[in-house]
């Protein structure tokens, strides 16, 4: 066996395996979300595990600044196992560790940290533990999620909500709220370059009024930007099994009422799967249910462009979890939200956020300025 660092011209081997074998679908391990993190100036590394020409496990390393402590490594719910390799995870893991650890070095990183997308087993949790990694105390992507099965008929996804959340699309619906995305190539109603500006303050107005924090104004602007764009594709067999010659990685989706945007949402897309990665509503008309409206929308049009699922992205943890997420106001209005899609379907939880520490001493320092600052 061999780590393998790839190369440009790797881009299609190395997504569609990926689409093949990501137990999450692999978005935020494909090609282009590594294009992404470059585009706001982060190191990556694109490596494979090799065997006999046969591709094992493939992992995105994404470097991360520390203010006044230097760097740490971070895999996105990675790394990605072959699904037909019988290798236990612990012995892969311990192999593209060693390779990590150089880089680590290289880079003056402090620690790794990754979020693998497993299922959470006594198995593996053991296992990291043995290998030196340590359970973070904060989860960096949503531990828990909700997965649609969007194949399904209209009829029969409409069904399957709650009556409530039934009753608040037929609202929207009656009351007016239009819904446009950029899959229809424009938006009538706005000038393109006003887009993004309307969105970021949507996005503000959410923030403040449940309490949660977001990502610098330009995280979002370069993902609109590098992630937006429309791709050729020119993997034949890919082409031919989703019966699209082109598609972009991000879209845009607004909800509108009499020509004031009342709801956004950055939809992800990327194999069989479409990714709720970030929304954002207006504290105007909220009666009038805009964001129901715009799921709904987002789902069906999903399904006319021939995606399988719809990840809702992240809710509250399972109650018998160790690590929950704060269990506030905001959370548990988002996570009745979505559940109002899908209320039959069980939630998935992955394995968590883990860190491994390259400079033990200096991970020490790290984690008490944590506590300090965070109290966690």
């Amino acid at each position: 066996m061999q780590i393998v660092y790839c190369k440009k011209e790797d881009r299609f081997k190395w997504n569609n395996f990926v689409k093949e074998n990501a137990l999450d679908g692999g978005i935020l391990q494909s090609w282009e979300w590594g294009e992404f993190q470059e585009s706001l100036g982060r190191k990556i590394w694109r490596l494979v595990l090799v065997d006999d020409d046969k591709i094992i496990s493939s992992i995105l390393v994404v470097k991360y600044p520390l203010p006044f402590m230097g760097s740490y490594l971070y895999v996105p719910r990675g790394p990605i196992k072959n699904a037909k390799c019988k290798m236990q995870n612990a012995k892969l893991l311990k192999l593209l560790l060693e390779e990590i650890e150089k880089i680590g070095r290289k880079e003056r990183a402090i620690f790794l940290r990754m979020d693998p997308a497993v299922f959470e087993t006594k198995e593996d949790i053991e296992a990291l533990k043995e290998l030196g990694f340590v359970k973070s105390s904060k989860e960096t992507q949503p531990k828990c999620t909700l997965i649609l099965d969007i194949s399904l008929s209209e009829d029969e996804l409409f069904s399957q909500m709650k009556p409530k959340t039934r009753y608040n699309i037929r609202l929207a619906q009656k009351k007016g709220i239009e819904v446009r995305g950029q899959t229809s190539g424009i938006f009538p109603s706005f000038p393109r370059s006003d887009l993004w500006e309307m969105f970021w303050q949507l996005l503000q107005e959410t923030a403040k009024r449940d309490g949660f924090r977001t990502h610098p104004k330009r995280y979002y602007q370069k993902m609109m930007r590098v992630l937006g764009k429309r791709r050729e594709i020119r993997n034949k067999r890919e082409e031919t099994r989703n019966k699209r010659q082109e598609k972009a990685f991000v879209k845009l989706f607004l909800a509108e009422y009499k020509k004031e945007i009342l709801a956004a949402n950055l939809i992800g897309f990327f194999g069989e799967r479409v990714y709720y990665l970030h929304g954002a509503s207006s504290d105007k008309y909220r009666n009038l249910m805009a964001p129901y409206l715009l799921h709904w929308e987002t789902i069906k049009e999903a399904k006319r462009l021939g995606y399988k699922y719809y990840d809702l992205w992240g809710i509250m943890q399972l109650p018998t979890s160790n690590f929950q997420l704060p269990t506030s106001n905001a959370w548990q209005g988002i996570t009745r939200f979505k559940k109002g899609f899908a209320p039959m379907v069980p939630a998935i939880e992955y394995i968590g956020t883990w860190e491994f520490p390259l400079k033990p001493w200096w991970y020490r320092i790290y984690q008490l300025a944590r506590r300090i600052k965070y109290g966690a």
